[in-house]
């Protein structure tokens, strides 16, 4: 999700994880999308250069692919109400890297584990949104990497709940929430593992539908 769109200030540790590779530097691409039966499924298929170039990215030159796609289901798209937001998706997404370091670090960017990884890369990531009427959001997020020729594996995701104590149609309202989430780094050769759990509790206060203020405690 775009920034505009995250619930909290941080995105979770998991997928900040993997931004830090080079690979998932600014791309070019070609996608094509689509929806059918009222908005209840949709879907995404992506391929982009597989490179860092756009962003002068040296690190990362290389003439591999970057194949992504996602599925999205959202089973109550064509009711009325807050609960027709309801959506399951999973995403896919392959590439072949060159070598670079796997970075683990906390949300203050204090580096806790690094793993060296290089060549197939394929990983899956799924999602889920359930808003209880109009007063109560769950969110869920997760990813699970597997670099195939390091033998190493990411992965991690996040649960959160979220109170809409007031909203009004001017976009004036209050929303805390409680984020827990999990990342974990390991490898199969030398066995190492590191994983760092967080707790995210924190609000946000909407002035109108384009300016609001978030706050968050990360424990």
């Amino acid at each position: 999700r775009g920034s505009r769109a995250l619930d909290t200030v941080e995105r979770y540790a998991a997928l900040n994880t993997m931004i830090l590779l080079p690979s998932l530097d600014t791309q070019n691409g070609v996608m094509t999308f689509g929806q059918w039966a009222k908005g209840r499924y949709a879907y995404y298929a992506g391929v982009f250069n597989g490179n860092g170039r756009q962003g002068d990215n040296y690190r990362d030159n290389n003439s591999q692919k970057n194949l992504q796609g996602r599925f999205a289901w959202k089973p109550l798209a064509a009711k009325t109400g807050p609960m027709s937001a309801m959506s399951f998706g999973l995403g896919v997404d392959w590439d072949r890297e060159l070598g670079q370091t796997l970075t683990l670090a906390t949300l203050g960017g204090t580096t806790m584990n690094t793993l060296s990884v290089e060549g197939d890369r394929l990983g899956f990531s799924p999602d889920v949104f359930v808003p209880v009427g109009k007063w109560l959001e769950v969110r869920g997020e997760a990813l699970f990497e597997r670099f195939n020729d390091s033998r190493a594996n990411m992965y991690g995701g996040f649960g959160q709940v979220m109170w809409n104590i007031f909203k009004t149609e001017k976009g004036l309202g209050l929303s805390p929430l409680v984020r827990a989430e999990s990342a974990v780094m390991s490898e199969s050769v030398g066995q190492t593992i590191s994983r760092l759990n967080i707790l995210t509790v924190g609000w946000n206060f909407y002035f109108n539908k384009n300016v609001r203020w978030q706050c968050n405690y990360i424990p």
